[in-house]
């Protein structure tokens, strides 16, 4: 059985002065391997929307039914490494569950290498690492409980390129060995090529869910910050040229060259 939420909706203070309802009605169908990036405005719910699907969070309407164990990386998870080790930091949440201690180190050790971390750095204190290592660690961690889905609210958030990159190419692995990711991110550029499916939410609804490429036909893209890239396909496709969200560069430019010669 995939994931399934069922009219789930959530309202933070019920009751209290402030009341702010975060999710409305929500319907969902999430099958295990698939790559979901989850998209929209700040305050459009997509955090909510992942806690209360991994569980992290119990809705105040609705139903969630999930079919395998679930794990969340909240945003800069790596400001919550707190162990001697590196390797102590990936192994805790193993040994909480149950294990003995050389198979936690052993998953631990699994999941060090997935994300690319370094042996050596398995030995050092948490902070000694960059904050791109941190990141790592911290994924490492999550990776390291093998959930059957993953979910990460803005895991690239305040990384450079390189290890935005690194992230990414760690996701699309785990995706394709059969963990079903569910991203929440506002930096589509990185996640388009890898996801499979595209969430757009706004106001605490989706608004869109489709397969990436279908937003370049989306009448409204409700405040999301959109890849320079699905900018000009979108642009090209109010002249009438049909192109991809991910055109290139020099494909771009001829497309435009030609489209300006039109209008001459």
């Amino acid at each position: 059985m995939p994931l399934v939420a069922n009219g789930v909706g959530h309202v933070y203070r019920r009751g209290e002065p402030g009341e702010a309802h975060a999710l409305d009605g929500i319907d969902l169908t999430i099958s295990g391997g698939e790559f979901t990036l989850v998209g929209g405005a700040g305050g459009s719910g997509k955090s909510t929307l992942l806690h209360c699907l991994s569980g992290l969070l119990r809705p105040t309407k609705g139903t969630v039914r999930i079919d395998g164990p679930a794990a969340l990386s909240i945003q800069f998870p790596e400001r919550a490494l707190f162990a001697d080790t590196v390797l102590d930091d990936i192994a805790f949440g193993p040994l909480n569950t149950g294990l003995e201690k050389g198979e936690a180190r052993t998953r631990a050790l699994e999941a060090a290498g997935k994300v690319g971390l370094d042996a050596g750095l398995l030995s050092r204190l948490p902070r000694t690492l960059s904050h791109g290592q941190r990141r790592l660690a911290a994924l490492a961690g999550v990776i390291a409980m093998r959930p059957r889905y993953l979910f990460l609210d803005e895991p690239t958030a305040g990384l450079d390129m390189a290890a935005k990159e690194r992230v990414v190419e760690t996701l699309v692995r785990l995706n394709r060995e059969g963990t079903a990711v569910i991203v929440a991110s506002h930096d589509l550029a990185h996640f388009m090529d890898a996801c499979s499916r595209m969430l757009v939410m706004s106001r605490g609804k989706v608004v869109f869910d489709d397969r990436p490429d279908g937003l370049v036909s989306l009448d409204d893209t409700m405040g999301l910050a959109l890849p320079p890239s699905l900018i000009v396909a979108r642009w090209l496709r109010t002249r009438g040229i049909e192109a991809p969200w991910n055109i290139g560069p020099s494909e771009a430019a001829a497309h435009i060259r030609r489209a300006h010669e039109g209008l001459d």
